[in-house]
C-alpha cells in the first residue's frame, strides 16, 4: 500500500516543485511505475471499494497533471 502513496507523492512533487524538464520527467515516470508495481503487487488483497478508490485517485492525478502540463506548454 505504501507504493501507492509514494507514487502519488512523486507525481505531485515533480509537477509542483521540479521545473527542470528532464528531472521532472524522470521522477514522473518513476512515480507512474511505482503506482503500477505497487497496485499489481497488492491488488488481490484490496477490497472492491479500495480498488475503485485507488484507480479513481490515480486516474484523477494523472489527468490533472497531463492537463496542467499541456496548458503549461501552450503558454510558452
Amino acid at each position: 500500500m505504501i507504493h501507492f502513496f509514494v507514487g502519488i507523492a512523486a507525481l505531485l512533487i515533480c509537477s509542483f516543485v521540479i521545473k527542470l524538464e528532464s528531472v521532472g520527467a524522470g521522477i514522473m515516470g518513476g512515480g507512474i511505475l511505482t503506482l503500477i508495481s505497487g497496485s499489481m503487487k497488492y491488488w488481490e488483497y484490496f477490497g472492491e471499494l479500495a480498488k475503485f478508490i485507488i484507480v479513481g485517485v490515480a486516474l484523477t492525478v494523472l489527468i490533472w497533471i497531463g492537463y496542467k502540463k499541456l496548458n503549461e506548454n501552450k503558454a510558452m
